[in-house]
């Protein structure tokens, strides 16, 4: 335990706890595993601003959004199906959107809590950052039918892994 919180000052303090953090957009991704078909794919053209305040985590700000135009899965009949009005719908909704309500530290995990929007759906989930090799890393599960994209009719069976990386300097 000791040695996670060790890990866990090491990672805030290594994020430099300034007010806001030079972030490296153009090398951020959203990568995601849709855990029933095994299908894993990006989104880049990524945007982020994050503050963070060491006094007060549940003031620290974590907000970003990604282009869903941007999506690949390394097939493209795929990927223009999953950008159709049958899925996503990239004409009519264009990003994904997270804006967080805070930071703070659960189970030994450095956690943001904030709200995820996609098709202008919006649900509350967590995130759990981590730190590697100068980047950020947000990972989380989502369901896909909880936000209008409903690829099995079993709610568990449209789990989606999530992760983001976000570079930034110290």
């Amino acid at each position: 335990m000791k040695n996670i919180l060790l890990i866990l000052s090491f990672a805030l303090y290594s994020i430099g706890f300034s007010q806001n953090h030079a972030i490296k957009t153009d090398d951020a991704t959203v990568s995601f595993n849709f855990l029933a078909k095994k299908t894993e794919g990006t989104l880049t053209n990524i945007t982020a601003s994050i503050s963070i305040n060491r006094d007060a985590l549940s003031k620290s700000v974590v907000m970003g959004s990604a282009n869903v135009a941007s999506l690949s899965t390394e097939n493209k009949g795929r990927d223009e199906h999953l950008m159709s009005a049958d899925f996503f719908d990239v004409e009519k909704y264009p990003k994904m959107l997270f804006q967080s309500t805070g930071l703070e530290i659960k189970d030994d995990q450095l956690i943001t809590k904030g709200s995820l929007t996609i098709k202008e759906i919006s649900n509350d989930v967590e995130f759990i950052i981590t730190e590697e090799d100068g980047s950020l890393v947000f990972s989380t599960e989502i369901y896909s039918s909880d936000f209008g994209i409903e690829l099995r009719e079993k709610r568990e069976d449209n789990k989606v892994e999530v992760k983001i990386l976000v570079p930034f300097s110290k």
